[in-house]
């Protein structure tokens, strides 16, 4: 064994970091990180924020070293010693830029020129990055912008280093998280990605990103991450940074407002009244028709729901007629619920914007009673019926 490796960078804006084990101490501080480590520990270095040095306590007869990639083994950066100096070399450096992506890796030593030996372990972090949007704003309505920042780089990648950098909208559910950065998005869904180009070259002022009205297309929480693309399966380390959370609230655009007082008797058609968000251009949206049947007569939340038909709204028109047809074959409902949705552009997603109901007939005074406080009083009043709301425990997916 030729000794322990040490590893050197200049990061600015890294973690302190002081930790002991053994006789062996790490300890970091802002400005200029020094890692001194036992072999079963892995040496830590920030990409693109300085060299990379790697210091041998017995350098006797070393002649090369090289990094590897701990997933495929592929090297990444070598370094040969300089025959000319006619001195043993304890600093090895490897260059501001050699490794230019996050990940594991494996540091080798070579002594006289013979095979790799003394690995261990190097773990690359992303240069922190700085992510700015907007804390809350409204779903279909305007388009949105973000600012994506280096907060500090020495270098920059190699032209052949093919790393290019994307920035997702991530949806994260519907209620706000305040965990860890690993764990902000335990069920993450990417709605809209956009490549953000010149991100090296901007000298320290950022680039500005625009997303569409349409890519806030589920209400609750999102972040904006920022990833290194690359081929394949995306990995934990391909995160560079993200936005703190956005709120996306309904848009009061979305209204809905049924004339009739009751389903039944049904003379030809049921018109349903709507107004949508101007964003909303093409055909996407619709009126699904729900029969409600409660389970208790105690409690108007014990129900179930089941799926009789919809209507694809007219982007030209304000009204649509649902025929009475849909009513022939189908049991005698408690309440009749309009539920207005939108399939989500990214992926086609059933999106339940807003739901009103009213009593299937005039025979129930419980419905009369559900009625009285959910319908809306006139036309003028174009508002989201809450008590007949669908909770999610009762929705009924439809394909």
């Amino acid at each position: 064994m030729y000794g322990a490796i040490r590893a050197e960078c200049a990061a600015i804006g890294s973690p302190s970091v002081s930790r002991s084990k053994g006789n062996a101490t790490v300890v970091g501080d802002v400005g200029g990180d020094r890692l001194l480590l036992d072999q079963d520990e892995p040496l830590h270095y920030i990409a693109l924020q300085g060299d990379l040095n790697v210091a041998v306590e017995s350098s006797q007869h070393l002649t090369g070293a090289r990094i590897l990639k701990k997933a495929n083994g592929l090297a990444v950066a070598e370094w040969r010693r300089n025959k000319g100096t006619g001195r043993d070399e304890g600093n090895i450096t490897f260059p501001c830029g050699a490794i230019s992506r996050a990940g594991s890796y494996i540091v080798q030593l070579q002594h006289n020129d013979d095979r790799w030996i003394d690995r261990q372990e190097l773990r690359v972090f992303w240069p922190p990055i700085l992510v700015q949007a907007p804390s809350e704003l409204v779903n279909y309505r305007t388009p949105f912008q973000v600012k994506i920042q280096w907060i500090h780089l020495k270098c920059y990648p190699s032209s052949d280093a093919n790393i290019t950098i994307s920035a997702q909208v991530v949806h994260c559910g519907r209620r706000s998280s305040h965990s860890s950065f690993s764990n902000n998005c335990t069920a993450p869904s990417v709605r809209a990605s956009r490549t953000v180009p010149n991100i090296w070259q901007t000298g320290g002022t950022g680039v500005d990103i625009r997303f569409d009205c349409q890519d806030l297309d589920h209400l609750g929480y999102y972040r904006i991450f920022v990833r290194a693309d690359q081929e394949g399966q995306e990995e934990e380390d391909d995160i560079i940074g993200s936005s703190e959370s956005m709120q996306v609230l309904l848009n009061g655009d979305f209204q809905m407002y049924v004339r009739a007082k009751f389903a039944m008797p049904c003379r030809r058609e049921l018109p349903v009244f709507y107004r949508r968000p101007a964003c909303l251009t093409g055909s996407q949206d619709r009126v699904r028709l729900y029969g409600k049947t409660y389970l208790s007569n105690i409690s108007s939340a014990d129900f179930t729901l089941k799926y009789i038909g919809e209507k694809v709204l007219d982007s030209n028109r304000s009204v649509a007629a649902l025929p009475c047809q849909l009513l022939d074959d189908s049991p005698e409902f408690d309440s009749l619920c309009f539920h207005l949705v939108t399939l989500a552009p990214a992926d086609g997603a059933v999106v339940d914007i807003t739901q009103t109901c009213i009593p299937y007939q005039n025979t129930s005074e419980r419905d009369q009673l559900v009625f009285s406080v959910g319908a809306p009083s006139s036309p003028l009043g174009w508002i989201n019926d809450r008590a007949g709301a669908l909770p999610t425990s009762h929705a009924k997916k439809v394909s």
